[in-house]
């Protein structure tokens, strides 16, 4: 029969072993090259099927764990969930980032370092030392990262992208909405500050309109490496309209904030770059426009200075 003691000594290794994963994660290996084609489909399917089984034995586990407990049991609840983990880890390093796409496998890096953090806590919460922890939001934070992976995780790099692109979009929609209600006594740039404030205005509205034009016109027509390159740049636009904004309220140097403006602007020309490598017909005259009306933006403010 086990003993407490044994499945104190469990608890250990199950926390042992998932900060094992944890460490492999950071390594970010590629499986080995394989003939057959990765297929995003079915290991979105194989994940939402392992999300579930995740999810009831995370149950069990609460349930067979919670005092008073059967040791033994709450041992064999371990073992199960142990290898519920080992399946999804497996299954997780069989992505090729190459051939899936980059932004399709962080999505999935992302939720099962959530997983491995969850069950840590959790086994950590029926430790004896120190006694009497609260297990049932650890166990919450579990099944809510099941549901995620059962239910919202991409099939394939393209939808991982749209899904990222709107939290993206999100982010820039903050900024937008921060710098047009911007109040000026808070401005700390001492010199034309309502000038630094229309060029931050006029940039993070471009900004705003080009993320929107490519998620809408260009996502569908790049391929796994274009969906990457794209994702990056707004990822990196998104960042640096941040800093746009948030330079108006830190720096008192107007050359320091109109030099911020200078970079962000460069990255709206990068995405637009990218999105000119695959844009269309009236999409492609459209994006033309959006680099001719960057640059009169810049050559205006370059006359009135």
């Amino acid at each position: 029969m086990t003993t407490e003691e044994e499945f104190q000594a469990r608890l250990k290794t199950c926390c042992d072993m998932a900060n094992t994963y944890l460490d492999d994660l950071k390594q970010n290996v590629e499986p080995d090259k394989s003939d057959e084609a990765f297929d995003s489909v079915k290991l979105q399917d194989t994940m939402a099927k392992l999300a579930r089984v995740l999810s009831h034995d995370a149950t069990k586990l609460t349930l067979a764990c919670k005092p008073p407990r059967k040791p033994e049991d709450a041992t064999r609840m371990l073992l199960e969930i142990s290898n519920t983990f080992y399946r999804i880890v497996g299954f997780y390093r069989t992505i090729p980032a190459g051939e899936a796409g980059h932004v399709f496998k962080n999505a999935y890096h992302s939720v099962v370092r959530q997983l491995l953090h969850s069950l840590i806590s959790l086994c950590s919460s029926f430790m004896t030392s120190p006694l009497n922890k609260p297990f049932m939001v650890p166990t919450a934070a579990l099944w809510e990262t099941c549901e995620k992976l059962e239910k919202e995780m991409p099939k394939n790099n393209e939808q991982a992208v749209r899904l990222g692109w709107k939290q993206l979009s999100s982010t820039l929609a903050d900024a937008k909405q921060e710098v047009h209600d911007i109040d000026r006594d808070e401005v700390t740039i001492t010199e034309d500050a309502d000038g630094v404030v229309e060029k931050c205005q006029k940039s993070v509205d471009l900004a705003a309109m080009i993320l929107l034009k490519v998620e809408r016109r260009c996502l569908a027509e790049g391929d796994t490496a274009w969906l990457d390159r794209a994702y990056e740049a707004a990822e990196t636009l998104t960042d640096e309209a941040d800093v746009v904004v948030s330079q108006l309220y830190e720096v008192e140097s107007k050359q320091e904030a109109l030099d911020a403006v200078t970079q962000f602007r460069s990255c709206i020309a990068d995405l637009i770059r990218i999105a000119q490598e695959v844009a269309k017909d009236e999409h492609a005259t459209w994006f033309q426009h959006a680099v001719a009306k960057l640059d009169t933006i810049s050559n205006q403010e370059k006359q009135s200075s």
